[in-house]
């Protein structure tokens, strides 16, 4: 027996199992079944139950969210009706609609039923739905709940547009994470990134947009670095065109040559456009290039910048 939401196109998601989806690298907790936001969904095991007369049949079945779903307080997240007399509450809590009870099926198992309950990841939302419980109710009286499971929803990023600065040959370089940059006893402050120039490279998260239609394609991409970077006098230190509505700039509050933005990648986050910047250190010149900040430009219309950073580099 089945019970479907009708509003979940369920064939559109791989199916996986908490077991398959515990310990991955990418979870917060290694106990959260982690899943790809909008591509995944969760089958979890509900209570098994003692076949009874008048219980595994479908009169009146449904499934209802709760209208104050988000709220800690609501009494259930999910009411799973399957007849007058069987029913099912599901509980999450810190929810924020990272999933849908898109479907709940009842397995004949010898003398039992076994219940499983399947998740549908969002289309549009992330995050970790807590201590999922599923607590049956027989005659109104509740059973045994089920063990917490915790689901975890990311989003996955597309293959990424990327291009390049010809002047700067990045293929002699190592890319690293900001957080495999610090803690250089040759740094002047060891918590902030600290580069070997010519050899190595740090990627920069950017700002993060929504995606609008023409934004993510490049066409007459490219890496302008202002005439007269450095001096107090210039607008920008670099200039990022991506097409003809999507540009950035780059800036910072003391700079002397000892950055060169070599490469910019553009990719989709679900109903988000992420970048990354690549800043490569100079084989010539050292220094400390304080307060790195990237403002996205749309239509010519300045966003909301990165907030600033500090990237030092050394010979």
């Amino acid at each position: 027996m089945e019970i479907l939401d009708p509003a979940i196109d369920l064939s559109t998601y791989t199916l996986c199992t908490v077991a398959e989806r515990q310990g991955h690298p990418d979870a917060g907790e290694p106990e959260y079944a982690y899943l790809a936001t909008g591509l995944e969904a969760l089958k979890v095991d509900g209570p098994l139950l003692a076949a009874d007369s008048g219980l595994f049949v479908l009169d009146g079945a449904g499934i209802q969210k709760h209208p104050e779903a988000r709220m800690e307080d609501a009494p259930y997240t999910f009411r799973v009706t399957v007849n007058p007399r069987l029913s099912f509450d599901v509980k999450m809590y810190d929810y924020d609609d990272e999933v849908a009870l898109a479907a709940v099926k009842l397995i004949p198992q010898g003398a039992s039923f076994q219940s499983v309950f399947v998740f549908s990841t969002s289309q549009v939302e992330e995050g970790v739905a807590h201590e999922l419980v599923i607590t049956p109710f027989i005659d109104g009286v509740a059973g045994t709940p089920t063990a917490p499971v915790s689901i975890e929803s990311r989003f996955v990023a597309s293959a990424p547009l990327e291009f390049l600065n010809p002047g700067v040959d990045l293929s002699a370089y190592t890319q690293y994470e900001l957080g495999e940059l610090t803690g250089n006893p040759e740094a002047q402050n060891p918590w902030e990134p600290y580069l070997q120039g010519g050899v190595q490279a740090a990627k920069v998260e950017g700002p993060l947009l929504e995606l609008e239609p023409g934004l993510f394609v490049l066409e007459g991409a490219s890496i302008q670095k202002h005439p007269a970077a450095g001096s107090p006098g210039a607008p920008y230190v670099f200039r990022v065109t991506v097409n003809p509505r999507l540009s950035f700039e780059v800036t910072f509050s003391a700079y002397h040559q000892e950055l060169d933005l070599a490469g910019v990648r553009i990719f989709t986050l679900g109903p988000s456009l992420g970048s990354e910047f690549i800043f490569s250190g100079s084989p010539v010149a050292e220094g400390v290039a304080r307060n790195l900040v990237i403002t996205p430009f749309i239509d010519g219309v300045a966003g909301m910048p990165t907030w600033p950073i500090t990237l030092e580099s050394g010979l």
